[in-house]
């Protein structure tokens, strides 16, 4: 599980831009900053491995999976990786980066047992499934602190599992509004970096930025 705070009311030419923007625009200045939070849940997905959000990426990312589960079947066979499940076999082949390594398995070693085929396609749908869960951990934050609102062009990869992933705290105070997102995905604390939600939230934060501004200068 990872929190990510999103406080962006110490700079004085921020405090300044709400105020124009609340003024101009008639959005509540914590109205606003829930706002940021919306955008920054997306760059936060977006930095989860592997990078991205699109179709692309999460066919990319299945096939990976399959192809993985696919080496740690091939090594179950030849009695290199050990379990009486496709999920033992699957979690013995993983390294420390939780990838299962490409080898050249020596040939005419098979042991005579073997995961059956079926349980193993089983496998590759289940793992598939969840190809993109510590992604919309991320995104369920976001909504939740919108209260519901949907971010648009999220792809169903992600958008399937995104339901008790991720919530959000808002602590409105004016100028002093914090969001508190959280995802709630426990293995994603392996995946993202602290630097790496550090830049989500700047790029998010800056992304809101300019929004206002366009919207400012429209008005």
């Amino acid at each position: 599980m990872i929190k990510a705070y999103i406080d962006p009311a110490s700079s004085r030419q921020f405090k300044k831009l709400l105020g124009e923007y609340e003024k101009k625009a008639g959005v509540k200045i914590e109205d606003a900053i829930v706002d940021l939070s919306f955008s920054t849940g997306r760059r936060l997905a977006n930095t989860v491995p592997p990078f991205g959000l699109s179709k692309k990426t999460g066919d990319a990312f299945q096939g990976s999976i399959a192809a993985q589960v696919q080496r740690a079947w091939e090594g179950n066979r030849l009695g290199i990786y050990q379990g009486s499940t496709m999920e033992q076999v699957h979690k013995n082949a993983r390294n420390s980066r939780g990838v299962v390594p490409k080898r050249l398995f020596r040939k005419g070693q098979w042991t005579g047992q073997e995961i059956p085929v079926a349980e193993r396609e089983a496998y590759i749908r289940k793992m598939q499934h969840h190809a993109g869960r510590a992604k919309a951990g991320w995104i369920a934050a976001a909504e939740f602190a919108k209260r519901g609102k949907k971010l648009s062009g999220i792809p169903r990869w992600i958008r399937e599992d995104v339901s008790s992933y991720g919530e959000a705290k808002t602590k409105r105070k004016g100028l002093s509004t914090e969001v508190d997102l959280k995802n709630k995905v426990r293995y994603v604390e392996g995946l993202q970096k602290t630097s790496m939600i550090n830049k989500a939230i700047a790029d998010g934060y800056r992304n809101g930025i300019r929004r206002m501004q366009r919207i400012i200068s429209k008005l």
